[in-house]
């Protein structure tokens, strides 16, 4: 995982290989955390993939 600081902060790149999303919550849940927990996890990383959870943020930033 890539962060870059500076105008696109907070803005993430996944391209070094993450593992797809199934993987990644079959994971937790082999860890012992919760379903629906696991599952809002996994929601929030998609969120993130797509630039939803930041784009609030990045369109009120001050250029």
């Amino acid at each position: 995982m890539i962060i870059y600081l500076g105008r696109d902060l907070i803005k993430e790149s996944f391209e070094s290989g993450s593992a797809p999303d199934e993987q990644l919550q079959q994971g937790m849940l082999a860890a012992g955390l919760p379903p629906e927990l696991a599952g809002l996890i996994t929601k929030m990383g998609q969120g993130v993939r797509q630039g939803l959870i930041n784009r609030d943020f990045l369109q009120r930033a001050p250029r």
